[in-house]
C-alpha cells in the first residue's frame, strides 16, 4: 500500500490568530487568500458594545507561504446598513468562488432573513462588496441554514441545514441549490439524500480549482 505523506500543522501565529475567536476559514483557490470570522478588537460592535462575529481576510504573496500580511475587515464602512456584509449581530461560516469575486455567508438575525441564519451571496465591486443578496425563500428556511460552499462554476452550493427532511425534523442534514440561468436565481433547495441516512451532517466542503 502507498505510505501516506506525512503532513504538518503549522500555526498561523501572532500575525493572524488572536485571544479572541478566530474561525470558519475559506481559501482561495490560488491559495492566497483568506477569509475567516472573528469578534478581534476592530469588529462591528453589537447593541450591548461588544465585538460580533465580522469577516476578515488575509493575504500572502505565494501559495505555499506560511507568512501571511495582518488581517483587515472586509467591511468596516457598512454601506447598506444592517444588510452590509458585516453588520451588529453575527456573521458566520463563508464560502469564497473560485474566481475571488463572489462571497456566499452566513447571516444570523438579519431584518430580511426568514429564520435564524440565511444564506446570502455578495459579489466584489471593485475593492468593496456589494450589497448582500438573500438567496431567498426557495433556499432558506425558518430553520438554521448555515455552513455553506459554492461549486467553481458558481452553478452549485451546498449547505447545512436542521430544516425538516427525510432523516427527521431538527437534524443537521446537507443540502444544495441550484443556479437558474433563465430566471437568474437559485432553485429549490433539494436533500443530498445519497450521502447518508439518521446521522448529523456538517460543513459541506467543495475544492474549487
Amino acid at each position: 500500500p502507498e505510505i501516506p505523506k506525512k503532513i504538518r500543522i503549522i500555526n498561523l501565529g501572532p500575525v493572524v490568530n488572536t485571544k479572541a475567536i478566530d474561525y470558519a476559514p475559506t481559501i482561495s483557490a490560488d491559495g492566497r487568500v483568506l477569509y475567516f470570522v472573528s469578534n478581534r478588537p476592530g469588529a462591528t460592535l453589537t447593541t450591548d458594545g461588544d465585538p460580533s462575529h465580522d469577516f476578515w481576510r488575509t493575504t500572502k504573496l505565494e501559495n505555499l507561504d506560511t507568512n501571511f500580511f495582518p488581517p483587515i475587515n472586509i467591511d468596516t464602512v457598512h454601506p447598506y446598513g444592517p444588510q452590509s456584509v458585516n453588520t451588529p449581530t453575527n456573521e458566520g461560516v463563508a464560502s469564497i468562488a473560485a474566481d475571488r469575486q463572489t462571497l456566499v455567508f452566513t447571516g444570523c438575525n438579519r431584518p430580511d432573513g426568514y429564520g435564524d441564519c440565511d444564506l446570502y451571496i455578495t459579489d466584489v465591486e471593485g475593492d468593496v462588496w456589494g450589497k448582500p443578496r438573500n438567496l431567498g425563500r426557495e433556499v432558506n428556511s425558518e430553520k438554521w441554514d448555515s455552513q455553506p460552499t459554492i461549486t467553481s462554476d458558481k452553478q452549485r452550493i451546498y449547505f447545512a441545514s436542521n430544516r425538516p427532511g427525510p432523516n427527521g425534523d431538527n437534524n443537521i442534514d446537507i443540502w444544495y441549490t441550484d443556479y437558474d440561468d433563465e430566471t437568474s436565481k437559485w432553485k429549490a433547495a433539494q436533500n443530498l439524500t445519497a450521502i447518508k441516512k439518521n446521522k448529523k451532517d456538517w460543513s459541506p466542503f467543495c475544492q474549487n480549482f
